[in-house]
């Protein structure tokens, strides 16, 4: 046992219980963080080229995959900036906005969605609709619908079970203008520093804030 000396000023006020019931708390916490993470960089993923035409250079990638054919790509290229300044324009309008959606997506992810490649990983092929159902989700759907991550989370009794993509909610967002939110003038969001996705394998898969 250790004299009281050697204890941290936490563990001399924590009881056994009260410290194992924090690090329960703590342990639930980590993993909905990285549930999280995996959410957000999926919605990012699907919203990002609204507002940036580099999107469509996927299309030239190392994996030998073939979305479009040439002609496509010109006209690809030269409706990508007009979809940003479509959606930017937009603002908090609404009918401008679904407008704007509709040129997006009947320029930009129509002809890549021929290919029927996974959107968050074209190795993969894809061909269910929506294309979230080609993310394995039911580890997240275990996890988050444990009842201490429900209480953690202070989830209502009454909520319905955890759905990776809510198209209500999808689309009440979409509406909102919320898309076009920039958070670049928020110090918090400014604040945030950059760290590398490092795989198990030790491969960086990227940066991340």
């Amino acid at each position: 046992m250790a004299n009281a000396d050697e204890r941290t000023p936490l563990q001399a006020v924590q009881s056994p219980a009260d410290r194992a019931e924090a690090m329960r708390k703590k342990r639930l916490a980590i993993g909905f963080l990285a549930a999280a993470a995996l959410l957000l960089g999926a919605v990012t993923a699907l919203l990002w080229h609204r507002a940036n035409p580099h999107y469509i250079d996927m299309v030239d990638n190392a994996y030998n995959v073939t979305f479009v054919n040439a002609t496509q790509l010109t006209a690809m290229r030269t409706a990508a900036p007009e979809c940003a300044r479509r959606m930017q324009a937009a603002g908090n309008n609404v009918t401008e906005l679904l407008d704007a959606e509709s040129f997006c997506d009947v320029n930009l992810d129509m002809p890549m969605d021929v290919a029927k490649r996974n959107v968050y990983d074209i190795r993969e092929v894809c061909d269910k609709d929506p294309v979230s159902d080609c993310v394995p989700s039911g580890h997240i759907l275990q996890y988050l619908e444990r009842p201490g991550v429900r209480e953690l989370l202070n989830v209502s009794k009454q909520a319905n079970t955890w759905q990776m993509v809510n198209l209500e909610v999808n689309m009440a967002f979409r509406v909102s203008g919320d898309m076009e939110i920039s958070y670049s003038s928020y110090e918090e969001f400014n604040a945030a520093k950059e760290r590398a996705y490092i795989t198990a394998a030790g491969v960086n898969a990227g940066v991340a804030l």
